[in-house]
């Protein structure tokens, strides 16, 4: 467990400095697949600064509604994010600056979604130092503030975020999804992702032995796996019947 590293004599918060790194990798990503989404580099700076707003208040209004009590006592701090709620704030942003900036809205959505999953796998390895988020107890694996060893678990979904963020990709710049499907199998492939994994770590149970994550998990697959079947069987419509 590493929860601080040493930078110019300086004690930096590791979760912080990864997720800085994280939202520095982002930036890159943006700014060198920008074009293909029809964004110039200046423009896709700007989106993924605003993107990155968006994010960082949809996982903090959702922390708060999951922990309202908890917050009405210790009052509201930096600290506490619940990433389900980037859900609906990026949605919901980049409808806004698509029809600001006259550009497709599944093309934007697109655009977000290998940035965010990057930002996301990159975060999990700040908490993998810092020793929170942890895996359940086990003979091997993570040691954390506890003076336990626990499984695993946010390696292993940063590991699973980079995979399925280059998988995506690499999918759509092959023209093998059609534009919007990106971003829905993201919702349908990290919803997934985390409904397993949750299993594997230490939870509050509400009932039949899950959490609140994997309501928003489930509910995250379902929305995204619905939405591109659906968009699919009407674009399937549409080209039949464009040709007859």
């Amino acid at each position: 467990m590493l929860p601080f590293i040493k930078i110019g004599g300086k004690l930096i918060d590791s979760s912080l400095f990864f997720w800085g790194i994280g939202i520095a990798a982002m930036f890159v990503v943006y700014v060198a697949i920008g074009g293909r989404y029809g964004l110039k580099r200046h423009t896709a700076l700007l989106s993924g600064l605003g993107l990155l707003v968006a994010e960082i208040i949809g996982a903090k209004l959702l922390y708060i509604a999951e922990n309202f009590s908890l917050v009405l006592e210790t009052g509201l701090t930096f600290g506490g994010f619940s990433f389900f709620g980037i859900m609906f704030s990026v949605p919901l942003f980049s409808l806004l600056y698509a029809r600001s900036a006259r550009i497709p809205y599944g093309q934007f959505l697109d655009f977000a979604t290998t940035g965010i999953l990057l930002e996301l796998a990159f975060y999990r390895i700040g908490c993998t130092c810092a020793g929170c988020c942890c895996g359940f107890v086990c003979s091997w694996g993570i040691p954390s503030d506890d003076g336990l060893l626990h499984f695993p678990v946010q390696p292993a979904e940063a590991a699973a975020d980079l995979v399925l963020g280059a998988v995506l990709l690499v999918w759509n710049l092959r023209g093998k999804l059609r534009r919007g499907e990106q971003y829905c199998l993201y919702m349908a492939g990290y919803g997934a992702l985390r409904f397993v994994l949750e299993f594997t770590r230490i939870r509050t149970v509400l009932f039949a032995g899950l959490s609140i994550s994997h309501i928003w998990a489930f509910a995250a697959f379902a929305a995204g796996t619905g939405i591109f079947l659906v968009r699919r069987i009407k674009t399937d419509k549409k080209n039949e019947y464009d040709q007859t």
